[in-house]
């Protein structure tokens, strides 16, 4: 999927459901704050960020899991 392009509203509510803030990522993925903050500044996880905010999405950290989606910033 590297390369992906979503394209349209309906492909992005696919993707683009479940938000959740970093506390609930963690929580989610059953790893510490400190881990997942470290998968962020490695760009090892997918992630948004909008100034100081970062935030997920549970469908594409489940494609993420999977190896279906690339790990780094996400624009959305």
């Amino acid at each position: 999927m590297i390369g992906y392009v979503i394209r349209g509203e309906k492909e992005a509510s696919k993707w683009y459901n479940g938000y959740m803030n970093s506390k609930q990522a963690a929580e989610y993925l059953g790893i510490s704050r400190y881990m997942l903050r470290k998968l962020i500044k490695e760009d090892k996880i997918p992630y948004s960020q909008n100034y100081r905010e970062v935030s997920f999405h549970q469908t594409i950290l489940d494609a993420w899991m999977r190896g279906e989606f690339i790990p780094g910033r996400v624009n959305t």
